[in-house]
């Protein structure tokens, strides 16, 4: 008897529990429909915009080089002491300015001599007209048959050369500028002769630079000889404006094209060898145009989502020229339609959405 009622209250016992997980259970479902459609109703808040069809203002950006218009390389003409150096690297010279001096004591000791010797020679000149019959004094009577055998015979052609060759290597003791412009690259110092260095210096005349950039082939319709470019150290928020001065009529291997522009550097913001970033500007009529924003990468494919009642509209698009921050859309959309570019990168195909904002596109 004792284990028939215990029996029985076990039993009781595992109905209840079993009555309470089923209701738990229940419970669980309700509360997990409950949130998914909670979720399902939250709407996702999104920024649209207009397309307008307008003037576009393309921007093709590229990266440079700056060379300056002028840069050579000073060596020493002959190989004496180095006396004097009057500059350093960064010296802003002119033309014609002494850059350095060299020790001239054995050259003008050599120019002494070859002005005695060239006396002498004078001398020995005249006795050798003298032989013909003439003197010095009487040079527009002598042919010119005579003037050569006597200077031969006189040495006279011989000290004469001497004497010019001594005389043009001491001018060459001076280091003059060639032209204008900055020093760099100072290698030489004092008291060390000449050929103990490979140059002097460099000369960099960088009032004007020139820029050299490469753009694709199919970039090639944005850019003309005389277009305006802008130029931008890398790095530096300023920059300045040039033109194209030629393009080069060859493709490369790499399929890009060589151009060349040049810009004025009176501040000093550009040095020689300089890495840059051009950009070019030119303006496109009758274009579709989207923020950048609005475009997406799905599957390979470029997407952009419009607004239609409530909803996110999944459309594939091609596209063409783009700035810093818009786009032209080429196929895919029309002007008027309402395209979704603010909190788009989780947007499905006919999510529900709701606009924070309605504009009309500037560009």
């Amino acid at each position: 008897m004792r284990n028939l009622i215990l029996s029985l209250i076990i039993l009781a016992a595992g109905f209840e529990s079993g009555c309470n997980d089923s209701i738990g259970k229940t419970e669980d479902r309700e509360t997990k429909a409950a949130v998914t459609n909670t979720i399902q109703r939250k709407k996702v808040v999104v920024k649209d915009t207009i397309v307008t069809e307008g003037t576009f203002d393309s921007e093709l950006i590229c990266n440079g080089k700056a060379f300056a218009r002028q840069n050579a390389d000073i060596r020493f003409p002959i190989n004496e002491e180095i006396q004097r150096i009057f500059i350093s690297n960064g010296t802003y010279v002119k033309k014609g300015q002494v850059l350095a001096v060299l020790n001239a004591g054995q050259l003008k000791n050599k120019l002494n001599r070859s002005i005695e010797a060239l006396e002498k020679a004078k001398v020995d000149l005249e006795d050798r007209l003298i032989d013909y019959g003439y003197r010095l004094k009487d040079s527009a009577k002598i042919s010119n048959e005579v003037w050569r055998m006597a200077k031969v015979k006189s040495g006279y052609k011989n000290a004469v050369y001497d004497y010019t060759d001594a005389k043009e290597a001491l001018k060459k003791t001076r280091i003059i500028a060639p032209f204008s412009g900055r020093v760099a690259n100072l290698e030489a110092r004092e008291y060390n002769t000449a050929d103990n260095f490979k140059r002097f210096c460099t000369l960099v005349d960088d009032a004007e630079i020139l820029v050299k950039f490469n753009v694709l082939e199919s970039e090639l319709s944005l850019i003309s000889k005389g277009a305006i470019i802008e130029v931008h150290p890398f790095g530096s928020s300023s920059y300045a404006k040039g033109r194209v001065q030629s393009i080069n009529p060859v493709i490369d291997e790499n399929g890009m094209i060589e151009v060349r522009g040049s810009v004025t550097n009176t501040s000093g913001l550009f040095l020689n060898g300089m890495n840059l970033q051009v950009i070019i500007r030119k303006k496109v009529f009758n274009s579709l145009i989207v923020p950048k924003d609005a475009v997406l990468q799905r599957q390979d494919r470029e997407v952009v989502f419009t607004y239609e009642n409530g909803r996110a509209k999944w459309n594939y698009v091609t596209t063409g020229l783009q700035n810093r921050e818009y786009i032209i859309v080429t196929s895919g959309l029309k002007a008027g339609d309402r395209v979704i570019y603010g909190n788009n990168f989780n947007l499905a195909h006919d999510t529900e959405v709701e606009v924070e904002n309605e504009g009309t596109s500037s560009h």
